[in-house]
């Protein structure tokens, strides 16, 4: 069985992909795909890894879990699955200051249990300038620093830890993109995480682009696209850029940053740093990365 994981980051994502492939139920069904409800599987995967980590899972673990994630294996060859807590829950994503400290074991569990499937990782990175605060604020009253446990914001490379994947499971497969990115790619994302060839159409190709544009744009949007069906990826592009520029919603793809002690100089750097980063992954071996 090929078994995708979409593992977050968190801050990224919050469940929207899902949404949009659950808009797909019958072709899903019809293709012998399945993104099961997130009660079936993500309790019981958790508790499963927490199981194994520093011993060898069961040997009918992988046949109990499909069975409670899975009622009828015979109808389904893709499963689809999505946790930002995948790796850990947000208190603990700089724990000992590292990021995501957990990150190993949690793979490895994972693919000792589903060792005889086809195991394909998702993974949406976020500009550090704009995932600390954010992760941060869901802390309840943690300060910075105190959150930080000693890690080097500035020290922040998705590179990294991309890199521990690869180290960790190199038979894995490993597709990643930029959150910033997501309202042009995510008709690609969609399709890649299913597996459909770009060919077959899919509904909530335009549900992120529909989140910052005005109302009128968005119809505007998808007649157009509507009545050139045949164009490539390239100038289906160009044109969901025209769009969101003229389309745009005001103040829609700004976010507010507050907290203490970084300057716009120090932001400025951070986003420096996430843009060369960027460019390191897009020639990483070993990961297929999505751009617009």
């Amino acid at each position: 069985m090929q078994i995708v994981y979409h593992i977050g980051v968190h801050c990224t994502d919050e469940d929207r992909l899902l949404r949009s492939i659950l808009k797909n139920k019958t072709l899903l069904k019809q293709e012998k795909i399945l993104a099961p409800g997130a009660r079936s599987y993500r309790k019981p995967i958790r508790e499963a890894l927490q199981g194994v980590m520093g011993g060898a899972p069961g040997p009918h673990l992988r046949g109990e879990l499909l069975s409670m994630i899975v009622p009828d294996q015979g109808d389904v060859n893709r499963l689809i699955l999505s946790n930002e807590n995948f790796i850990c829950v947000v208190p603990r994503i700089f724990e000992r200051g590292r990021l995501y400290n957990l990150l190993e074991s949690k793979i490895d569990g994972f693919q000792r249990i589903f060792f005889q499937d086809e195991i394909e990782i998702f993974l949406s990175i976020r500009n550090p300038a704009t995932f600390i605060p954010a992760v941060w604020q869901r802390t309840e009253g943690r300060g910075l620093e105190e959150y930080l446990q000693g890690f080097n914001p500035a020290s922040l490379r998705w590179s990294s830890l991309c890199a521990r994947i690869i180290e960790v499971a190199p038979h894995v497969d490993l597709t990643v993109w930029c959150n910033e990115d997501t309202p042009l790619i995510w008709d690609r994302l969609l399709h890649e995480i299913t597996g459909l060839p770009e060919t077959q159409p899919l509904h909530g190709g335009l549900d992120i682009l529909a989140d910052i544009m005005t109302e009128d744009g968005v119809a505007a949007l998808k007649d157009h696209l509507q009545k050139t069906q045949d164009m490539d990826g390239e100038t289906m592009m160009d044109i969901k850029v025209d769009y969101l520029e003229n389309h745009l919603i005001p103040d829609a793809m700004e976010e507010e940053l507050d907290v203490p002690g970084w300057t716009t100089q120090y932001v400025e750097k951070l986003t420096h740093l996430y843009d060369l980063d960027v460019e390191r992954l897009m020639s990483m071996p070993g990961v297929n990365f999505i751009r617009p």
